[in-house]
């Protein structure tokens, strides 16, 4: 399969990045999106649709429920799940900070440092 690989920043987060990509079938295959492969064109039920694939479209996160989060962690400063450039400051109403740029949250000194732990 041929494929057109499409890469672009992540939102919010300079040390990650996601890839779309664009896959082709081989000659005389089509998309069978039933089984999810490339089958013979007499096999491959081709269908064409009016969705368009958007290469802007802003990539899926996942929803971080700070308040859940923090729960019975009244002032505290604890580590944002999956991103060490950032860390939440546990407080009646919970933010999210980010560390300056090349440094990361570290959960044994509650500071922003060199390092991520």
């Amino acid at each position: 399969m041929a494929q057109a690989v499409l890469r672009l920043p992540y939102p919010n987060d300079c040390h990650r990045y996601y890839e779309k990509s664009l896959m082709s079938c081989p000659p005389n295959f089509h998309w069978n999106d039933l089984l999810k492969r490339c089958e013979i064109q007499t096999l491959g039920g081709c269908v064409f649709n009016d969705t368009q694939w958007d290469s802007t479209s802003p990539p899926v996160t996942e929803a971080v429920n700070l308040p859940a989060i923090c729960d019975k962690k009244l002032g505290q400063l604890i580590p944002y799940p999956g991103d060490c450039t950032r860390f939440i400051h546990c407080d009646y109403l919970p933010f999210v900070k980010t560390c300056p740029q090349y440094l990361f949250w570290n959960s044994l000194l509650l500071t922003c440092d060199k390092i991520c732990v």
